[in-house]
């Protein structure tokens, strides 16, 4: 009995992380200048000055995901999904800068968690030379990039305990944009793990979900109805909306644990006091930008 127990596990084990790339059938929709008269919601006002979006969206010749292979963000609205991609890597080199590191063309730069590029395609199309690397749980995503986008990323599928086939003090910059609100077990080996591959004053650009995330929560917030739409599988809380309108955030670390779930398990909330005495002590710095990524902030840690 045992034994099959072990078999179970295994094969439930090596059927998520050995998939056959030949096998993905993939759509794609048509480049980014195909909509780019579409009327859109996302704005550049947290930027210090506006992009020329003419001539960035004429730089990028590689075709959409279609909106299954982009985990449903912005549905429909295909001209958004870029827009968001790249006002993320436009925050990011602008933040980055603020704390002493200029992303040029000597750069490496490793998007942990990059689903099919959202980010990573404009550092690909905007900065011509510099060394990219992405990785993924999600063997679909590392296939489309691979099939799609450049074909000199170094792009690799990542399992779920926190060890990168990377070198020590490789990377100048490494970014993850909705990675560790879903990491619950090794968040701090998986911390330290990014701290191992950054180079001496190196960046981690990371978001988060914290209680400047709960204190807004409402359904229009997608994490606030996926609470809601699976309370009856989640762990530990019992979620209402009474319970999500507490204020403040009940606990400083709270953790959603689904019973079931088809994607992601968890769901994380830690506060900034609980990163700041956590998360602060591995790096030289922490800083926050709230609502730095939507309704999530960003922690920006440096290497000393």
């Amino acid at each position: 009995m045992l034994q099959k127990i072990k078999r179970r596990l295994l094969g439930a084990f090596f059927s998520a992380v050995q998939v056959n790339p030949e096998n993905l059938v993939f759509a794609t929709l048509k480049s980014p200048k195909t909509y780019r008269n579409r009327s859109a919601y996302v704005t550049f006002e947290s930027l210090k000055e506006e992009p020329d979006l003419v001539r960035l969206v004429e730089n990028d010749i590689y075709p959409l995901p279609v909106t299954d292979d982009r985990e449903g963000y912005h549905g429909e609205c295909h001209y958004d999904y870029w827009l968001s991609g790249l006002l993320d890597y436009l925050l990011v080199k602008q933040r980055a800068y603020e704390h002493g590191l200029e992303i040029s063309q000597t750069s490496r730069v490793f998007d942990f968690g990059c689903a099919s590029g959202r980010v990573l395609r404009h550092f690909c199309s905007q900065e011509p030379g510099l060394e990219l690397w992405g990785s993924d749980l999600n063997v679909r995503h590392i296939e489309w990039i691979r099939r799609y986008l450049a074909p000199d990323i170094k792009i690799f599928q990542n399992g779920n305990s926190p060890s990168l086939p990377v070198a020590d003090n490789y990377f100048d910059c490494v970014y993850a944009f909705s990675v560790f609100s879903h990491i619950d077990f090794l968040e701090h080996a998986w911390l330290l793990e990014l701290n191992r591959i950054l180079k001496p004053g190196g960046i981690a650009y990371l978001t988060v979900h914290t209680e400047n995330t709960w204190e807004i929560m409402d359904e229009t917030i997608p994490v606030y109805n996926a609470l809601l739409k699976r309370r009856g599988h989640i762990i530990e809380y019992e979620v209402t909306p009474s319970f999500l309108a507490t204020r403040p955030m009940p606990e400083r670390r709270m953790v959603f644990t689904y019973r079931t779930a088809n994607g992601y398990r968890n769901n994380i909330f830690l506060s900034t006091e609980y990163l700041q005495e956590n998360w602060g002590r591995f790096f030289e710095s922490i800083h926050f930008y709230r609502a730095g990524h939507h309704y999530q902030d960003v922690v920006l840690l440096k290497k000393a």
